[in-house]
This record gives structure tokens, C-alpha cells and sequence, in this order.
């Protein structure tokens, strides 16, 4: 990425933090945002808090939990110095939202976002959800860029593997 040899880069927005600290530091402003095609919405990635079984303190990692998930002022925070966006929808509000991002190419990148969390419709996963990904992002898209293997016959050995996998369920 340092290169500038990727053209599109599908992410959520915490990329543009990772670029910006430590993956491409050197390469601010070759950044842009962009919507998906035909007015499609999607994220990608999420929070994940959990407290381990183990804790010998649970009651206050909950308390801890709820106050940096809940309280603007944590959640602005890091969404500014690390772009981990927040699901917490009373922020989108925040003038934070229509500042131009530098490493974006002064791109209201922000604003864009917010957009697209509160276009984003609720799916219900499916048992099955993961083969497939695991099938498709891990080996046929692989085989078709890395290996040089026709796209049809990638798709067609990926949905034979899937149907498979999916009789275990």
C-alpha cells in the first residue's frame, strides 16, 4: 500500500486510521472515500466487547464497557485519532463530522459514513454465512487473482465446495 500499487481497497472506515498510523503513514492525501455502487449500503468489521469468564472483576469491566461505549467524549476520541467508528448514533451530530480528514485528501469522510451507518439495513446471518466467506475469500478469489484461474470455473468449484461444506450443518 505504500506503493500506491492498490486501486480500490473494500474496508470499513478504521482503514483510514490503520493507513494513516501505521500501515501508509507516507502516502496521506492519494486516500479518497467512495460509496458502494447503486446506492448500496454495508460495513464491514464492528466492536466486539466481551468480559472473559475468568474476570475476577466483572461488575466493574461492565461498568468500564458501558461507560466507553455509551459516553461521547471516549467514542469521539477514538474516532478521531483512530477512526473506530461509532455506533453510538447521537454522535453523527458532532461538528467532528463535517471536518475535512486530511489523509483523505480533506475528504468530509466522516459525514460520509454516518450516512451510510444509518442507511445500513439488519440481516440475519445464516449458519452458513462463514463457509461460504471462508470459501470464497480465502480460496477462489485467490485462485483467480494470485494463481490466474478462469472466474467461472473459480465460481463454479466454489459453489460445489460450499454445497458440501453446507451438508455438515
Amino acid at each position: 500500500m505504500n506503493k500506491g500499487t492498490f486501486a480500490v481497497q473494500f474496508s470499513g472506515a478504521w482503514l483510514a486510521g490503520f493507513l494513516e498510523s501505521w500501515i501508509a503513514p507516507t502516502t496521506g492525501g492519494k486516500w479518497g472515500s467512495a460509496d458502494l455502487p447503486a446506492g448500496n449500503y454495508g460495513s464491514w468489521g464492528g466492536t466486539l466487547l466481551a468480559i472473559p469468564a475468568q474476570s475476577k472483576n466483572k461488575e466493574a469491566a461492565y461498568k468500564l464497557m458501558e461507560f466507553l461505549a455509551k459516553n461521547e467524549t471516549p467514542v469521539l476520541y477514538e474516532f478521531k485519532e483512530n477512526a473506530a467508528f461509532p455506533g453510538l448514533v447521537k454522535t453523527y451530530d458532532e461538528p467532528m463530522f463535517d471536518e475535512p480528514m486530511p489523509f483523505l485528501g480533506g475528504e468530509k469522510a466522516r459525514r460520509q459514513w454516518a450516512t451510510i451507518a444509518q442507511n445500513i439495513k439488519p440481516i440475519t446471518p445464516y449458519k452458513a454465512d462463514n463457509i461460504a466467506r471462508a470459501v470464497i475469500l480465502e480460496q477462489a478469489l485467490p485462485a483467480v487473482v494470485e494463481d490466474g484461474k478462469d472466474v467461472e470455473e473459480a465460481l463454479r468449484d466454489a459453489e460445489k465446495l460450499i454445497k458440501r461444506r453446507m451438508r455438515n450443518l
